[in-house]
């Protein structure tokens, strides 16, 4: 095999705003002003050479990238130099792995930044330097001094031998499935199969405007403001808005912030005392409320028209694997995003449904989506040895309406048919009773409290009484029935918390200190992050993942939040958070992890198999095929995703498989 590393540098200008601080990588190399000034490529061990001008689209041919034995490397790939190769030079490697992509699957992004420099400062390989301080604003090498010109390439080549040199460092803690993921994700990239469309986009557009016109005039009349544009700007501050509620004469709820570690303005639409003003006595509270509200969603319309700004050509869906802590997708680039990320695109706002719409296949072509059934709560009554809820879902009945029999002493065959047949005369009854089940399946397997419940619940606008006590009391009754019902799993939650309690009694240990859950399946105890002298707790999966929870520790500072709780220290944007975990946290941690491993484990196979995917959202794999095709390619990616790897033998796996001609049967 064959390893070839690159790293491309190019045209930027700070003052114009073409910067990738400043517009996302596909908007940047889209635009007409994307110019390569080099690229530097290293061949296994060898040397590092450059090269400029003409001679770069003539070496990246000559470098046969796309010979199916030859891996392409790059830092940050996924999310920029794999697509310059697809985009702007017709290259598809064969195989691509990125070093950031690396960095999560060892652990290191959990201790350190996912800069290049840090990864290089932390593996010893060299000191990077600050070579674009002399590229702002310069494109051609005609517009650098000699000199400038000179350590610019040297930069170049460094960065280029210090990436081959991180990625052979880490490579020895890869599995071969780890690099198929990898390269799975960055060929959603470099070879996408949707193209947005502009008729149904404009159309979207235009309705929103239409509906949000008259609102936003009727609005700033009395609040006051000379112009709908300040208004909107103080809709969306999350300082300034307090204010406008606040001269109302309603006080703003609050919210504590893990990361700021403070309390801040709870005016997002999860918020429910925030919501709840949406029925308050004041007309004009309302409708602030709902201005506030409508402006969050438009996001929407801001994805809508950036959207507008690809059409004719195909949407890459860009994510970050392994990103998440338990491994998960994340939607994933350095710098500014283009604002399209596909995994909160839901199928059931309507909104966003339009935009799933608008994304289509070329004639000719179809979608095929295969969706993980119930992925994790089977994945959680599996590993609990929850036995007989497993044997409901090998029966493939319907546990939804199981839960809420037990709750509702109605047969859950009786709810399961009149939940399905609208015509059935206690439709609306028995659909809003197996929607509790759902909620109480789905949730309550991580030890959520009684209120995260309600709430739930009251997000979904499934009320359980006419006031909000009743509503309340009746949420409680449920989650006790979940948990007498499911005995396994709550003691499960327990089992975690004696794991995460023995880690930490054990911290100055090394080594492994025991297993836990089903066919004792994890491994927990104390190691070094790799590539490191961090010593770490951790939880190790089947597939050879680790869960990190470094400085695992009670954490001990009077009057703050998690004062006396269990805590790790997690990196969110760059900055070490305390982070609380328990048994339930634990639980879904791990039940998340393994149902994603187990979901990759499969797309691995469907690219064995040639099936070349074109992204995930969440528990769905989907590919875009000829119409001809689509008989064969669907029936074998069920069989793939009817399958799951020898170290979950026995799991009860289900698949559910949708074709259609755009993006909404994902």
């Amino acid at each position: 095999m064959r390893i070839v590393v690159l790293d491309f540098e190019t045209y930027w200008n700070s003052k114009d705003g073409y910067t990738l601080s400043k517009i996302g990588p596909l908007e940047y190399i889209r635009d007409p002003r994307f110019y390569v000034q080099c690229v530097a490529l290293r061949v296994n061990k060898g040397n590092t050479y450059l090269f400029q001008g003409d001679d770069i689209g003539k070496a990246l041919k000559a470098y046969n990238l796309e010979d199916p034995c030859t891996i392409t490397v790059a830092h940050n790939g996924s999310g920029f130099d794999f697509m310059v190769l697809s985009e702007h030079f017709g290259i598809h490697p064969a195989f691509m792995v990125d070093t950031i992509s690396m960095m999560h699957w060892c652990g290191l992004s959990r201790v350190i930044s996912c800069s290049h420099k840090a990864l290089t400062d932390q593996l010893k390989h060299g000191v990077k330097q600050a070579g674009t301080v002399v590229s702002d604003g310069k494109r051609t090498s005609e517009e650098f001094t000699p000199e400038e010109w000179q350590f610019f390439c040297e930069y170049c080549i460094d960065d280029t031998f210090q990436c081959s040199e991180n990625f052979y460092s880490m490579l020895p803690y890869m599995t071969e499935d780890a690099l198929k993921t990898m390269n799975i994700t960055a060929k959603m990239v470099t070879e996408p199969g949707f193209y947005p469309d502009l008729a149904s986009i404009e159309s979207y557009i235009k309705s929103i405007d239409a509906q949000s016109e008259q609102a936003r005039l009727e609005l700033c009349k009395f609040l006051h403001f000379d112009n709908v544009d300040d208004m909107l700007k103080a809709l969306r501050s999350r300082t300034r808005f307090p204010t406008l509620l606040e001269s109302l004469g309603v006080k703003c709820p609050m919210k504590w912030n893990e990361r700021s570690q403070k309390e801040i303005p709870a005016i997002a639409k999860s918020d429910l005392e925030f919501t709840a003003l949406l029925k308050h006595d004041d007309p004009k509270v309302r409708t602030l409320v709902s201005a506030r509200l409508e402006q969050n969603t438009s996001i929407e319309l801001s994805r809508a028209k950036s959207l507008l700004k690809f059409v004719g050509k195909p949407i890459p869906i860009m994510l970050s694997v392994y990103k998440a802590h338990t491994g998960r997708y994340a939607a994933g680039n350095e710098g500014k995003s283009d604002g399209l990320n596909f995994q909160n695109l839901s199928k059931r706002d309507p909104n966003k449904l339009a935009l799933r719409k608008s994304l289509r296949v070329p004639d000719g072509m179809k979608v095929i989506a295969c969706d993980s059934s119930q992925v994790e709560a089977r994945i959680l009554a599996w590993v609990a040895g929850q036995d007989d809820l497993v044997q409901q879902f090998r029966d493939k009945q319907d546990p939804y309406a199981e839960m809420a029999s037990r709750v509702y002493h109605v047969p859950a065959e009786d709810i399961h048919k009149g939940a399905k047949d609208n015509d059935h005369p206690q439709h609306n009854l028995y659909k809003k009773y197996r929607n509790v089940g759902k909620t109480a399946v789905l949730q309550l397997g991580y030890g959520s409290s009684i209120d995260k419940f309600a709430e739930t619940l009251l997000r979904s606008k499934i009320s359980l009484a006419e006031n909000l006590s009743m509503h309340y009391d009746q949420s409680a009754q449920v989650v006790q029935t979940y948990r007498a019902v499911n005995h396994r799993i709550k003691a499960f939650w327990s089992e975690a918390e004696h794991v995460l309690q023995v880690i930490n009694f054990n911290k100055t240990s090394l080594g492994k200190l025991g297993v836990f859950g089903r066919d004792g399946i994890f491994e927990y105890g104390i190691a070094y992050v790799p590539c490191t002298e961090i010593k770490s707790a951790y939880i190790k999966l089947p597939n050879g993942y680790v869960l990190w929870y470094p400085n695992l520790r009670i954490y001990h500072h009077k009057g703050h939040l998690l004062d006396g709780k269990l805590v790790y220290d997690k990196l969110v944007h760059g900055q070490v958070t305390p982070t609380q975990i328990y048994g339930g946290k634990c639980v879904e941690n791990l039940c998340q992890a393994l149902a994603f491993h187990m979901l990759t484990w499969q797309a691995c196979r469907m690219s064995d198999a040639g099936i070349s995917l074109k992204g995930n959202i969440h528990d769905c794999w989907f590919t875009v095929v000829p119409a001809s095709r689509v008989d064969e390619t669907k029936s074998l990616m069920e069989k793939i995703m009817s399958s799951v790897p020898t170290w979950l033998a026995g799991f009860p796996v289900g698949c559910e498989a949708e074709v259609g001609d755009d993006f909404t049967v994902v």
